[in-house]
């Protein structure tokens, strides 16, 4: 897309120069043969010079005045001496000049404001867009940081988010920057009663700083000395009428902020304090829904005493191996919800189970009868699972959990890389629980050394073999349960 709109910009620009350059043939002609230097039609020579600014800016605007301004001298025709102004001809011609030159340079100084303030308008709508449609907070926040160094040219921009330690000392913990080295963030957390400058922030207050090296209302003066930084604003992050942070502007000269820049931080810090606002509530949303889940996971198992804990340590091992596979925040968190909703089909054969007979304790207990209706639940789950729309992308989790990489699982005996990746993953998490609880059906637990045998022989018959190598990586890492001092390389 950028060498199309490049190749757009020089198209754009090269007409604007032909036609720039034809308009000043034109009138030139027309000036030339109709009339002589005071004439009216030298008032036409203000749409080139008015064109140029536009396109060219200041530059474009004085070269079309001088070239406007020798025109007139140079080409047009002179007046008899009889008939000739009180003024003479080089002053007029001066003044002219003057008259070329203040016009270009202020539709140019007019153009570029307009198109500053379009920037700005389009920069704070594509983050208004963001903040209602993401509920990424890290995304919402690189976006705005990111906008306000374009728009103001300068050095850097960080938003610190105000925390507290163990001790209940407030500081400003980094959430976000673009401009600053690492160097400079790993410097250490800005303590607000070691910064008098933050606590007025704090208070709701705007705070600029002309020339850093001068004042020593800093935690780490020197650090911002090093880093380059020779002055700065800081803006509070409101949310719900209390400072949850602060915008920091990095400029690389010494000097203060205009009163437009100052508004446009501000109007960018209420949009990060929307954001942040707004990801507070999805936070809460999330771990309420997931709290629910887990409740309905707890209800199920409840029935089976063997099966207490089974969906949380299955969600565990979900966890662990999928970060190790390379998923996404956004999949890790879904795959929280499949893996404790995996097994959400029995319900529904609790109540088939109910209406005939002792059917559920065949399927835990054994026998034909509980083998037959095991390979049902997960088509049930699918069905209670299907109407959520947020559910919808973790059915495949509760559907294949059982499938066999060889094809010999259920309850459609897909095979090999035809089973979604959701479902390999499940379908190993899930196994490797119920080898780590045998102790709770009566079978001596096995050693990670034993899990990681089974796991071998399992690969490319019950399992994906690349997931497997995955998971004996995070088992001898020891992310899920200790490991033997016996286990090799």
């Amino acid at each position: 897309m950028k060498p199309v709109h490049d190749k757009l910009h020089i198209a754009r620009h090269g007409f604007a120069l032909l036609s720039v350059l034809g308009l000043f043939i034109g009138t030139t002609l027309l000036v030339r043969y109709t009339g002589n230097e005071t004439d009216a039609a030298l008032n036409f020579y203000y749409i080139p010079i008015i064109l140029a600014a536009v396109f060219f800016g200041d530059l474009g605007a004085i070269f079309a005045a001088i070239l406007a301004a020798y025109l007139t001298w140079a080409y047009m025709p002179r007046p008899a001496a009889e008939t000739s102004t009180v003024l003479p001809p080089l002053l007029v011609a001066s003044v002219r000049a003057l008259f070329f030159f203040i016009i270009g340079v202020l539709v140019s100084k007019l153009t570029e404001r307009a198109r500053r303030r379009a920037q700005e308008f389009e920069s704070l709508f594509a983050i208004a867009q963001a903040v209602n449609s993401s509920i990424r907070l890290q995304q919402v926040l690189q976006l705005i940081v990111t906008s306000v160094k374009r728009m103001l040219g300068i050095k850097a921009v960080a938003i610190r988010l105000l925390d507290r330690d163990e001790d209940g000392k407030r500081y400003f913990g980094h959430a976000i920057s673009e401009g600053l080295s690492h160097e400079y963030l790993s410097k250490g957390r800005v303590i607000v009663d070691e910064s008098p400058i933050d606590q007025d922030v704090l208070a709701g207050q705007t705070i600029q700083v002309a020339d850093v090296a001068r004042t020593e209302l800093f935690q780490y003066a020197d650090e911002l000395t090093k880093e380059g930084i020779r002055s700065m604003v800081v803006v509070p992050l409101m949310s719900k009428g209390r400072t949850i942070g602060v915008m920091r502007i990095y400029k690389s000269q010494p000097r203060r902020a205009s009163a437009e820049e100052i508004r446009l931080v501000n109007a960018f810090a209420e949009e990060a304090g929307v954001a942040i606002e707004n990801a507070g509530l999805y936070e809460s949303l999330q771990e309420s829904y997931y709290e629910t889940v887990r409740a309905l996971a707890r209800a199920l198992e409840a029935r089976d005493e063997d099966e207490v804990g089974h969906a949380e340590n299955v969600t565990l091992a979900m966890d662990a191996l999928a970060s190790e596979v390379g998923c996404s925040k956004d999949e890790v968190e879904l795959l929280r919800f499949g893996a404790t909703l995996h097994d959400i089909g029995k319900i529904g054969l609790s109540a088939t189970g109910s209406a005939g007979g002792d059917a559920w304790s065949a399927m835990f207990g054994g026998g034909e009868g509980g083998d037959e209706l095991m390979t049902l639940h997960p088509i049930m789950g699918r069905s209670i699972l299907e109407p959520v729309k947020f559910l919808q992308p973790i059915v495949p989790v509760v559907l294949y959990h059982h499938e066999n990489y060889d094809g010999t699982g259920y309850p459609e005996g897909l095979k090999g890389e035809g089973i979604p990746l959701y479902g390999r993953l499940a379908r190993i998490a899930n196994e490797y629980d119920l080898l780590t609880r045998r102790s709770r059906r009566g079978a001596p637990p096995l050693s990670s050394k034993q899990i990681i045998a089974h796991f071998h022989e399992g690969a490319g018959t019950l399992y994906d073999p690349e997931l497997v190598k995955l998971l004996i990586r995070v088992i001898k890492r020891g992310d899920l349960e200790p490991i033997d001092e016996t286990i090799g390389e």
